[in-house]
């Protein structure tokens, strides 16, 4: 058990606010799972530019200087 699992986020938060940088490591890993799971659901196979249909491709093209 880690010596931050008994905190808040919260108490957590103020300390690396005052300095005690170890914190942003114990916060990336506490919540790496949960970040993945939601960019996950975010994601669209094929969602790449383009290749949306309800996309205006002339807005497109203009952006890109043709």
């Amino acid at each position: 058990m880690s010596k931050y699992d008994r905190m808040t986020d919260e108490q957590l938060l103020c300390d690396y606010k005052n300095g005690n940088q170890e914190i942003m490591d114990y916060l990336m890993v506490k919540y790496k799972s949960m970040v993945r799971k939601k960019a996950r659901a975010m994601y669209l196979l094929g969602g790449e530019r383009g290749s949306d249909p309800g996309r205006n491709d002339r807005s497109d093209q203009s952006s890109a200087g043709f």
